[in-house]
């Protein structure tokens, strides 16, 4: 639930619009001078100093790779956290761009702004990005101000244009073959009438969301004329042209639902002029990233293989005039994350395997699965430039977080090289040893994840143990970098912890039986294959069994919260992030109340009610001992709030240690970097104070 897979480089990713007023878009390029030191990769350094919330919070990270058609530029989004002292909001975007070495990086957007999502022109000569621009739309609403809109700018520096008017908030976008236009995706603009009701009150929402549709759209770059192109109210997800430009791809679903945008959604074939959605194939389950190939001829995405499959980790492809989908990687021993074709025969793809991740090629008619990329940074998408010869990707590794990786591309075999450097001064802290750690769960199915020993380990000493649990389920740890405001496996290590990281029976990267292996057994033996990796560690004599803590944000809090209720006597600390406490109220109050019930559960939950509530937490509330730390965002849809108020409610009537933190405009997540930094100290200091002593209550 908290983990989800970023949107493929190739297209542009969805923001949500922001709340807050910033300066006006500056229309020309950078000037050199103006540029900040952020560059190509600098010289091994020797690690010093310490890992601090302030620099986990103030970290940069690297989006949205997008490799010019030649492959001989890469642009891409540098996110930077607002400071701590500046007023709220989210944090900034910009674009950078470099040439495929690494050389002579330049900022080509504004600080202290958001623009993001880069995409080149057909011919190479020119950008466009999204950017959220304050003002008013043409009707002169000041309350549409600040949408994202679509902004076109030469390579060679001008003046930047505003190609989409104010009351389209642009959620993705793609050039046309030609370059003559883009299609986007956008919700219609509110009509006038609806615009005047509001103003007087008579705003209220029918159901239980506002379904108002996504709709694609296309605009032309000439003279900014702006086209409907699907005339139902289908909610718009992806797409993708076809070479010839005469159509799209187009995936949808019925209505804005969030669980139909994951269970239901379906290919369909929309006139490049507009017009009824075609049906193309037929698919089940989850879907994702549609691709022309490059001769017209086939498409692919990658799916689930039936409704239950928890994960669309399947490359597929059919004909572009339907048929039968055909399955190309079922003997792929991990799960798909992103595809591209490298030419009209073959899909490249990016797979996630294990606590490992690489690129693989596989025929477009079947056939042996070939590895091009394997040993190299975690990553999950990748951008390939449009004469199949630049690769990049955004990597990292156990000593930093993610950068800038890229290649000449050959099928033969890849080896990507680093090319940015974006926060040398965490790369110069001290960080405990990480590894990949495998044991057996208890009825004998091999488990694994990922190991992290504290700075300055000494073998034979035991450590007090946190436990990090992912998001989910379908999800993983990988052997890359795992430290940030919702996970601290480095800061844990500098402070003396051991952190194990498990994935677990229901996590990712293994293949689809595994994903499935938490299905009607939720918190079952997925939470013993937990239980039995801390018994390992205790075997080996690494860790103290009376100091073992548990975190994690979703259902990584879901696990969190269990492990402070049901197997109390187990855990001396518990930080519950967003997670589940109460599987019934959660059932009816989530926004994906049918996922959780298909991919999840598997279990329908009105037949299986009590199966539900006895893997609520709240059930088990009676048996806490665990002093345990809950926080939340108040505007979570996904896990809302009355989940950590319901559990916080029971412990503290009970009397039971239980503090409760609520973020106000927070959501799934927190996006806010004082929000971030307060929750991150708050949870060193809960493990400090309950896990440098061995409590008596503790397991032995």
């Amino acid at each position: 639930m908290l983990s989800r897979r970023l949107a493929p480089p190739c297209i542009l990713a969805e923001i949500r619009p922001v709340t807050f007023l910033f300066l006006a878009l500056v229309s020309a390029a950078i000037p050199a001078s103006a540029q900040k030191a952020h560059a190509p990769a600098a010289a091994a350094v020797t690690p010093a100093g310490t890992l601090t919330p302030e620099m986990v919070v103030s970290m940069r990270s690297i989006r949205d790779l997008a490799v010019s058609p030649d492959g001989q530029w890469i642009a891409y989004t540098l996110q930077v956290p607002r400071g701590l002292d500046e007023d709220r909001g989210s944090a900034y975007l910009e674009i950078w761009l470099m040439d495929r070495d690494g050389k002579h990086p330049r900022q080509f957007t504004p600080s202290k702004q958001r623009s993001w999502s880069p995409a080149f022109s057909p011919d190479g000569k020119r950008l466009a990005f999204l950017a959220n621009r304050p003002g008013r739309d043409s009707d002169g609403d000041k309350d549409d101000a600040d949408k994202a809109g679509i902004f076109l700018i030469d390579l060679q520096g001008g003046e930047a244009r505003q190609l989409t008017a104010g009351e389209y908030s642009v959620r993705s976008c793609r050039w046309s073959p030609t370059g003559e236009a883009l299609a986007f995706t956008a919700k219609a603009p509110m009509p006038a009438e609806r615009k005047e009701a509001r103003k007087k009150g008579r705003d209220w929402i029918e159901g239980d969301v506002d379904l108002t549709s996504t709709p694609l759209w296309s605009v032309r770059v000439a003279d900014g004329k702006v086209v409907r192109l699907t005339t139902t109210d289908a909610n718009v997800l992806d797409f993708d042209w076809s070479p010839n430009g005469t159509s799209l791809v187009v995936r949808l679903t019925d209505s804005a639902r969030v669980d139909e945008s994951y269970l239901t959604s379906r290919l369909t074939l929309v006139p490049a002029t507009g017009g009824e959605p075609a049906p193309l194939v037929r698919t089940q389950g989850k879907l994702d990233q549609p691709h022309f190939s490059p001769d017209g001829k086939h498409v692919a995405w990658l799916g689930a293989t039936s409704v239950n499959d928890p994960f669309p980790g399947t490359v597929y492809v059919v004909p572009a005039t339907g048929g039968t989908a055909r399955a190309l990687t079922t003997a792929e021993p991990g799960c798909a994350t992103a595809l591209e074709w490298t030419d009209a025969s073959t899909l490249l793809y990016a797979a996630s395997r294990g606590t490992a991740t690489a690129l693989v090629t596989v025929p477009a008619a079947g056939g042996k699965l070939r590895d091009v990329l394997t040993n190299g940074p975690i990553f999950s998408g990748f951008a390939l430039s449009s004469n199949r010869k630049t690769l990049a990707l955004v990597g990292n590794t156990p000593r930093h977080p993610g950068e800038v990786f890229a290649a000449a591309y050959s099928s033969g075999g890849t080896r990507v090289r680093r090319l940015t450097t974006t926060n040398l001064e965490v790369e110069r802290t001290q960080l405990g040893a990480q590894k990949v750690m495998r044991w057996k769960a208890t009825d004998g199915l091999d488990i694994e994840g990922v190991l992290v020993h504290p700075v300055g380990y000494t073998p034979g000493a035991r450590y007090p143990l946190v436990v990090m649990a992912h998001g989910g389920p379908e999800s993983c740890f990988r052997n890359g970098w795992n430290t940030s405001y919702s996970q601290w496996a480095q800061l844990l290590a500098q402070r003396g912890y051991v952190v194990l990281m498990p994935n677990y029976r229901g996590s990712t990267g293994r293949g689809e039986a595994f994903e499935r292996g938490d299905h009607g057994d939720l918190a079952g033996k997925e939470f013993e294959d937990v239980l039995a990796g801390i018994d390992a560690l205790a075997a080996a004599g690494t860790v103290d069994p009376a100091r073992v803590g548990i975190g994690g944000g979703s259902y990584g809090g879901y696990f969190s919260a269990w492990a402070a209720t049901a197997w109390s006597e187990r855990f001396a600390a518990s930080v519950d992030f967003a997670g589940i406490t109460d599987w019934h109220s959660m059932q009816g109050v989530s926004d994906i109340p049918l996922e959780n019930a298909t991919v999840h559960w598997n279990l329908p939950y009105y037949e299986n009610a009590d199966l539900y509530w006895e893997r609520s937490p709240l059930a088990h509330v009676q048996k806490c001992r665990t002093p345990i730390l809950i926080a939340h965002g108040d505007s979570d849809r996904r896990v809302p709030v009355g989940q950590a108020v319901e559990l916080y409610t029971a412990l503290r009537l009970l009397g039971r240690e239980v503090e409760l933190v609520r973020y106000p405009r927070a959501g799934h997540g927190l996006e806010e970097s004082p929000h971030q930094h307060d929750f991150l100290t708050r949870v060193l200091d809960w493990y400090e104070q309950h896990l440098k002593e061995a409590p008596e209550a503790a397991f032995r």
